[in-house]
């Protein structure tokens, strides 16, 4: 007999969630849609231009270098739905948050995979306000 305990599927509307202020920066909101305790959340992050989020780890180990520390999650990915954003990732957490590390400009329509083992900061370098579309899963 399976011991899989299974639920109703669900939907959830954008209308329906209170925004959360990023880390107390203003200019930076996240909707969290869906989120599955051990498992992961979806979600929507909206910027306004030249808002940044914090510097965020997805490594191995915490060095406690970094604002965030999620552990080497499993799956991380973004889809650009307005504005431009650049995403500075690395090892150096100073580089990575003074905007000298490796990058990749993220435009609409593009889609984005993280993978663990990095520290990361996405900023809104547009002119006007970005929204993009996230989803992670646990390593667990």
């Amino acid at each position: 007999m399976s011991k899989l305990k299974l639920e109703l599927p669900r939907k959830v509307n954008i209308k329906e969630v209170k925004s959360s202020i990023g880390k107390g920066i203003p200019g930076l909101s996240t909707k969290t849609l869906i989120s599955v305790k051990g498992l992961g959340e979806v979600g929507i992050c909206s910027m306004e231009p030249r808002m940044r989020t914090v510097v965020f780890s997805g490594e191995e180990e915490d060095d406690g270098k970094s604002d965030h520390y999620y552990g080497p999650f499993h799956e991380f990915r973004y889809y650009i739905i307005c504005g431009e954003f650049t995403l500075y990732w690395g090892k150096d957490e100073s580089k990575v948050r003074k905007g000298t590390s490796e990058k990749i400009v993220l435009k609409p329509g593009d889609a984005l995979h993280l993978t663990p083992g990095w520290k990361y900061l996405v900023k809104n370098t547009g002119v006007e306000s970005g929204m993009f579309f996230y989803q992670m899963f646990s390593h667990k």
